[in-house]
């Protein structure tokens, strides 16, 4: 094969290449994004569990029948 058909058949390789090697960083970042929303979301449903925790804990104190209030 003349060199100038080799020269082009490298160069729309290298295009595939590119092409496939961006599609792969692009889906790599994709699952990366999910599972940080993934772990935010476990640390704040965790936060929310406690926050609820001592919501429920200060409205027993305050309908306990010591409280000053109650």
């Amino acid at each position: 094969m003349p060199t100038s058909g080799r020269i082009g058949i490298e160069s729309n390789a290298d295009s595939v290449r590119e092409a496939q090697n961006e599609q792969q960083e692009r889906h790599s970042l994709h699952l990366l994004k999910l599972h940080l929303l993934k772990e935010e979301n476990l640390h704040l449903k965790r936060l929310i569990a406690l926050l609820n925790k001592e919501v429920e804990m200060w409205r027993e104190s305050f309908s306990s029948p010591h409280h000053p209030v109650g």
